[in-house]
């Protein structure tokens, strides 16, 4: 987890990357950090502020349209839906990228 969180750190300050995905468990899995990862407020601190993602200039988004089709090792018939597809996107990114990323959610 220590160096997952290091790559993520030098992934998300370099100038290159205009968007990103991350795919997994999001809200309370083990594919990741919750609150460092994903920004799931249950998991932050106290004092902690914007999530992460957004204090590093990110948006994230969820890809339903890809959400609906993962499969996570602990779905079952009572317990499904728990893989997530996001985006990241450095805010500011152009609309018409935006557009194109988002086009498959309309096939």
């Amino acid at each position: 987890l220590l160096e997952h969180t290091r790559r993520r750190r030098r992934r998300k300050s370099a100038p290159t990357p205009r968007r990103y995905l991350l795919v997994g468990e999001a809200w309370d899995g083990c594919c990741g950090h919750n609150w460092l990862t994903w920004g799931n407020p249950a998991f932050a601190g106290a004092d902690s502020g914007p999530p992460p993602h957004e204090r590093d200039g990110w948006e994230k988004s969820e890809l339903a349209h890809l959400s609906k089709l993962q499969l996570s090792r602990y779905d079952g018939a009572a317990f499904a839906g728990n893989s997530k597809t996001f985006r990241f996107a450095r805010r500011g990114l152009h609309t018409a990228a935006r557009r194109d990323l988002d086009a498959g959610a309309r096939r």
